[in-house]
C-alpha cells in the first residue's frame, strides 16, 4: 500500500511539473513566456504576451491537470483515497511552491487554475 501512495504522490508531482503555458508559448508563438510580462509561466502572463484565446486554452489545460491528477491516483491505487492523495500530495506541493519544478528548475508558477480542477 505504501508503494501505491508514493506512486500517487510522484505521479501527481510529475503531472504538476508540466507547464501548458510554457509549452504552448514555445510551440504556438515561439516565445519563452518566462521572458515576457511578469516572468511567471501562467495563464495571466500568456494573456498578456500572446492573447486571450491562448490564455483560455492554458487555463483549461491547467484545470484539466487537476482532474487528471485525481484520475491518475485513482487508477494507480484503485481507490478514491489514492486519487485524493495524488491530487493533494502532488498538486499541493506545486501550489505552495515548496518544491521546484522538475522540468523547469527555479521557474515560478502561480497555479491559479489547477486547484479548481481538483
Amino acid at each position: 500500500m505504501i508503494i501505491k501512495i508514493i506512486g500517487c504522490i510522484l505521479a501527481g508531482y510529475l503531472l504538476g511539473c508540466v507547464s501548458p503555458s510554457y509549452l504552448l508559448g514555445k510551440l504556438t508563438a515561439g516565445k519563452d513566456i518566462r521572458e515576457h510580462g511578469s516572468g511567471n509561466a501562467g495563464t495571466t502572463n500568456i494573456i498578456r504576451a500572446i492573447g486571450m484565446r491562448m490564455g483560455l486554452v492554458v487555463f483549461s489545460l491547467d484545470f484539466l491537470k487537476g482532474i487528471a491528477a485525481f484520475l491518475l491516483g485513482y487508477m494507480i491505487s484503485g481507490t478514491e483515497t489514492g486519487g485524493i492523495i495524488c491530487g493533494v500530495g502532488g498538486k499541493g506541493c506545486r501550489m505552495c511552491h515548496h518544491t521546484q519544478n522538475f522540468f523547469n528548475i527555479f521557474m515560478r508558477i502561480d497555479c491559479f487554475a489547477n486547484p479548481y480542477g481538483f
